[in-house]
């Protein structure tokens, strides 16, 4: 996927990294919270040809330097939650074994707050969360690819002298309350 990072700041031993990352967007709005999924003549899902992607965010929390590339988590956050939940993995991170990478669950996120609200005030709404929770399925699946080889390519995922930090094809999910829930297919 089309990524960009939007800051890449060092603590000590961790640095911490966030930007967006394109989604395809299968809901009928922006694939903000409100959306349904835009469906053919069939019933199928189609990208939505008004706003066909999505950026979908992502932070994570990297060893400063390595020797050799280390590991990823990808991390799934817990209930109403958001992506930053990743800061946990930090100490690994400054130890320099482990790396951690999240984006939000969308339809389960602190971003999806206000419209839960309002779906728990008429149900016959609740097609809007469970829509945005796929689009959430695809944005995790789209973050493990740019773990696993994507994001190494960009000074941010590098240690001072080029080298990746990321290990290509080391992702893991680990999920957390809700995060591990929504992993269960």
């Amino acid at each position: 996927p089309v990524f960009s990072v939007e800051s890449a700041l060092v603590d000590g031993n961790t640095r911490t990294i966030e930007g967006t990352f394109e989604i395809p967007n299968y809901l009928d709005n922006d694939g903000s919270p409100g959306g349904r999924l835009s469906l053919d003549d069939q019933g199928l899902p189609v990208v939505n040809p008004l706003h066909p992607t999505y950026n979908a965010r992502f932070h994570c929390v990297v060893p400063d330097a390595v020797t050799e590339p280390v590991p990823t988590v990808v991390y799934g956050h817990g209930l109403m939650g958001d992506r930053t939940q990743v800061d946990f993995f930090g100490t690994f991170a400054a130890g320099g074994t482990l790396a951690a990478c999240a984006t939000d669950w969308l339809g389960m996120s602190s971003e999806d707050v206000a419209n839960l609200a309002g779906i728990l005030g008429d149900m016959g709404r609740f097609g809007e969360q469970a829509d945005r929770m796929l689009a959430g399925q695809l944005a995790f699946q789209l973050l493990g690819h740019l773990v696993n080889g994507g994001f190494d390519a960009n000074p941010a995922f590098q240690t001072s002298d080029g080298r990746p930090i990321l290990r290509e094809d080391g992702a893991v999910f680990v999920g957390n309350s809700q995060g591990g829930i929504l992993d269960r297919k």
